[in-house]
């Protein structure tokens, strides 16, 4: 994924954390991950792996094609 596909990634990762009134830091622990790293992800520096991203999609109730 390039440096823009990971920006869309977090920032759909985020409107889907604040629908649910989660905070950075509840996210990281539903997926057991610290809110920095949440924070990485939301803001495009950082990229999940697949597994992490299947994670997060389940945390937020959502299937990860929508992420996509």
């Amino acid at each position: 994924m390039d440096s823009e596909g990971g920006v869309v990634l977090g920032k759909k990762i985020k409107e889907t954390r604040l629908k649910l009134g989660l905070t950075q830091e509840g996210l990281g622990k539903r997926v057991e991950l610290h809110y920095s790293y949440i924070g990485q992800v939301e803001r495009g520096n950082k990229v999940p792996s697949i597994r992490t991203l299947k994670r997060i999609a389940l945390a937020l109730n959502i299937q990860v094609e929508s992420l996509l």
